[in-house]
């Protein structure tokens, strides 16, 4: 190993030291030095638009970048260029490093004035090097409201300690998504403390298949309950503040929740798809709350905001994405909430072309549920265990055409042994001529 590979080894091993340090709850995994890499993090490319981009780094400890550097900060830029345009033409905007109180930061650069539908190459310079781990790519989004012809994938359950490979990463690669939306249980922490929440997501973020889809797939996320607090964990969590905090921090989303009502959910948009992205955690009433008008999983400001953006939507598919389950969970779902579950489900009286996704419940499949009067059948992807299990694996995958004349909404479950070789593709296609109130 070169001396440059052991200076870097040593920053990984001291990170996850220092994050795994005393915690009460699990120790997220350890990472090895065989692993390590220039970053101690990432890069990851966050959420994007038609002329813009985030891109999400952590750089190491130590307040150079690494141990040993003495007192000077760690310098980290973004150079980008269009992919395919000479060295000359590459842009540099410098990336702001946000220490956290464990001794270890993560930054973030936004590129803005990007051209939309465009192919980009960067690379994260830490005090003037880059190396191959953080060099990669990202496409803009369409123009908003253009229509378009991509991939959008749909990932949750993501266990560093129990799939370190976590294989069908790679396969999900190969449908070039556009779009990766994680719908939580981006780590299985099970704590708020802020430690073990950077550590786990850290370890995720070294997992190499997971590493290299990251860095050149824009990527966007919610939490469900192991990366929120502990299992089924609700809006009575204590510490939920802590983990928001992190959450916002690793995650260059668009937005988190609202002045006045605190949480991860937010809405984008993707040429003419609009995605409200919820948060089923930070305002939930516990599961065995009575089941009546009070019990809520989103809570009222965030109700408030959901129908109020989604009736001012023009999109032709309007994607809700939930870290919980409409029926498929008995123990840990909507199905425990029957007036919010079926306030949901009758937003198809009113809205057209609405398709919901989740996660949690460690399979994928697609369910259609039955239509209310005046509504229609809305369509639910399940797509969860992408690396749960070191013995199978599942996720899903949207592919969406807006451009057709009915535009569609194909969603395609893929299932996968534990060396990460496809068992079986089940597409199911939905046309935004049945996504229709009934006039």
């Amino acid at each position: 190993m070169s001396a440059r590979s052991l200076r870097a080894a040593a920053v990984a091993a001291a990170a996850v030291t220092l994050l795994a340090g005393g915690a009460a709850a699990k120790d997220p995994p350890v990472v090895h030095p065989e692993a390590a890499r220039l970053l101690v993090a990432g890069p990851l490319v966050g959420a994007v638009g038609p002329d813009r981009v985030a891109i999400w780094a952590m750089p190491g400890p130590g307040p150079g970048g690494s141990p040993g550097d003495g007192n000077a900060a760690p310098s980290l830029e973004v150079a980008y260029r269009v992919d395919g345009a000479p060295d000359g033409e590459e842009r540099r905007v410098p990336m702001t490093v946000e220490p956290e109180p464990e001794g270890i930061g993560s930054a973030v650069a936004r590129l803005e004035g990007l051209a939309p539908a465009t192919r980009y190459r960067y690379r994260v310079l830490l005090n003037g090097r880059a190396d191959e781990s953080t060099t990669g790519a990202f496409r803009t989004a369409p123009a908003d409201g253009r229509p378009f012809q991509a991939t959008i994938g749909l990932a949750s359950c993501m266990h560093p300690g129990r799939d370190a490979e976590q294989r069908a990463w790679r396969e999900m690669r190969k449908s070039d998504p556009a779009l990766l939306v994680q719908l939580g249980d981006n780590h299985y922490g099970d704590s708020p403390r802020r430690a073990s929440q950077v550590g786990w997501h850290v370890a995720q973020r070294r997992v190499t298949h997971y590493a290299e889809f990251i860095k050149v797939t824009p990527t966007v996320a919610i939490w469900d309950d192991h990366d929120y607090g502990k299992n089924n964990s609700d809006g009575e969590l204590r510490g939920k503040e802590e983990s928001l905090s992190v959450f916002r921090r690793v995650f260059p989303n668009p937005s988190f929740g609202l002045p006045d009502t605190p949480g991860v959910f937010f809405r984008m948009s993707y040429g003419d798809v609009d995605l409200f992205l919820l948060d089923v955690r930070y305002h939930r009433s516990p599961n065995g709350a009575p089941d009546d008008a009070a019990k809520t999983m989103l809570g009222a400001g965030q109700w408030r905001w959901l129908e109020r953006e989604l009736l001012a939507s023009k999109a032709t598919f309007k994607v809700l994405c939930s870290g919980s389950t409409l029926i498929a969970s008995r123990a840990d779902g909507w199905s425990l909430y029957t007036d919010d579950r079926l306030r949901l489900i009758g937003l198809t009286r009113t809205v057209p072309g609405l398709v919901f996704v989740s996660g949690d419940v460690h399979f994928s499949t697609v369910l259609t549920h039955a239509a209310p009067e005046g509504g229609y059948s809305l369509p639910e992807v399940i797509s969860s265990g992408i690396g749960v299990s070191a013995s199978s694996a599942s996720y899903a995958v949207l592919e969406v055409d807006t451009t057709a004349k009915d535009p569609t909404l194909t969603a395609t479950v893929v299932t996968l042994d534990g060396q990460g070789q496809v068992l079986g593709r089940e597409p199911t296609t939905f046309k935004r001529s049945e996504l229709l109130p009934v006039r």
